[in-house]
């Protein structure tokens, strides 16, 4: 008899931008040997003769690690495979425990334990990546299982991956102020059309107002999030809120220009549930779970702000 077979794969833009950034991380760390071997940096100062070593370094560092990444999972009536360039681990569904969602240096993955005390995980950026999750649970005791509303619980944003949206934003407002120092210093000072300079000066505006609005939203973002049945509390860098669910009014999906997440809608005002929270899918079916129950008509709704 014939098993079922199915094969999830990397999305294709997500695959060509890794094997892209793969072979620029291997160029990193074999260029520099090559220059160094036929002596193409030997005109160089001491000092600037570092700069390929340490390009070569973090290239060396960072190579292997493209080799963990699971660019396949398979899924027969036996179990699960994970398929990386490195490793190929097979795991019984009988042998499944739990499926958790979690962030290693801003890079959301899915990690599946088992009481074998053996582990698979594989990107969220497979294609039909809902679809897996969804068979997966099917075989987990209580993976289907209705979300309970009247239970506490607590969900924490990844350290690192907090750090890596500060840096984001922290690098997006330089862009900004670089743009417009370049208008200051160069554009403004040699004769040009005024309609050219206006076009120039509304889009450096548009970019500086999104990436304000971003580090703004960056910064308010929860560190740690705990629901009860009767209230919501965040806590941010700044401080901690707590509101009933009457005061939340709906979710919906973060907007392009922000972090990947979902936005919590309250009459308190808007705060971004990144991916990079711990079990960000489960607190978003929570708080789905807990609306509607509250009110049928308050729904995710799947339209960007």
């Amino acid at each position: 008899m014939q098993q079922m077979r199915t094969v999830y794969k990397l999305k294709p833009v997500v695959a060509i931008r890794i094997t892209a950034e793969a072979i620029a991380v291997l160029f990193c760390a074999i260029f520099p040997l090559i220059g160094y071997s036929c002596g193409y940096f030997n005109a160089l100062p001491w000092f600037a003769k570092l700069v390929p070593l340490v390009v070569c370094v973090i290239g060396c560092i960072l190579t292997p690690f493209y080799g963990f990444i699971t660019w396949s999972v398979i899924t027969t009536d036996e179990g699960i495979t994970a398929i990386s360039l490195f490793k190929r681990p097979f795991c019984k569904w009988q042998d499944l425990e739990s499926l958790k969602r979690r962030t290693l240096l801003n890079q959301v993955r899915y990690s599946i334990s088992t009481n074998t005390g053996q582990e698979l995980n594989f990107p969220i950026w497979l294609a039909h990546c809902d679809q897996l999750i969804q068979e997966i649970r099917s075989h987990i005791p209580g993976g289907l299982e209705a979300v309970s509303t009247s239970a506490t619980r607590s969900f924490r944003n990844s350290v690192t991956g907090m750090i890596f949206q500060l840096i984001q934003s922290c690098l997006g407002l330089s862009f900004a102020i670089f743009v417009w120092y370049f208008l200051f210093t160069s554009l403004f000072l040699k004769p040009g059309s005024i309609p050219d300079r206006i076009l120039v000066c509304v889009f450096a505006a548009v970019l500086t107002g999104i990436f304000l609005w971003r580090a703004f939203v960056v910064i308010l973002m929860p560190t740690y999030v705990e629901t009860s049945p009767q209230t919501l509390l965040l806590k941010t860098l700044f401080g901690t809120t707590e509101m009933s669910w009457d005061d939340v009014t709906g979710l919906s999906l973060s907007p392009p220009y922000l972090p990947e997440g979902f936005v919590v809608k309250t009459k308190r005002g808007q705060f971004l549930m990144p991916g990079t929270l711990e079990s960000c899918d489960e607190l978003k079916t929570q708080i789905d779970a807990i609306l509607a129950e509250r009110s049928p008509v308050a729904t995710t709704k799947p339209e960007r702000l």
